[in-house]
């Protein structure tokens, strides 16, 4: 299923003609980021031995290199939607690492269409960033590049 037939509008009898607008602008800018961040995600260069490794925690040692990718990773493929600091079209991800367990942040990376239905957290997410999380392909070895960033920030 590509990302423009994952479209839910259902959404949008809840908001007044300007929050529709802006909602449909913000799922279509989702889109189009993540088409070029497949595109854009394949020429990383990252060790795929990374995705036999146990899952670092958040006191880990980083690990430098592998965090420079992510942050490759993150700028083409997630800035769109989320920033440290501000929610935008997603939420805020400053303190992500200590509110959720890795497992739960690598279930919303590469499943988020099944956590939407599974877990509550998301849902209530949901609620208050209605457009939906694309499922944008990322694969384990660039969530591990993804997630060594997100721990050295």
């Amino acid at each position: 299923m590509s990302a423009w037939d994952r479209l839910d509008i259902r959404f949008l009898p809840r908001y007044s003609g300007f929050m529709k607008i802006r909602s449909a602008m913000c799922w279509l800018t989702c889109a189009f980021t993540t088409t070029l961040a497949l595109t854009a995600c394949e020429s990383v260069d990252i060790d795929p031995s990374v995705a036999e490794r146990p899952l670092p925690r958040a006191g880990d040692p980083v690990d430098a290199e592998l965090a420079a990718a992510g942050e490759t990773v993150f700028l083409r493929s997630c800035v769109a939607c989320h920033d440290w600091e501000k929610p935008l079209v997603g939420p805020a991800l400053a303190g992500v690492t200590e509110r959720r367990s890795p497992e739960w942040i690598r279930s919303m990376v590469l499943s988020p269409d099944s956590m939407l239905v599974t877990d509550s957290v998301v849902r209530t997410l949901h609620g208050d960033y209605p457009v939906p999380m694309p499922d944008l392909q990322i694969g384990e070895v660039r969530f591990r590049a993804i997630w060594e960033y997100m721990r050295s920030r």
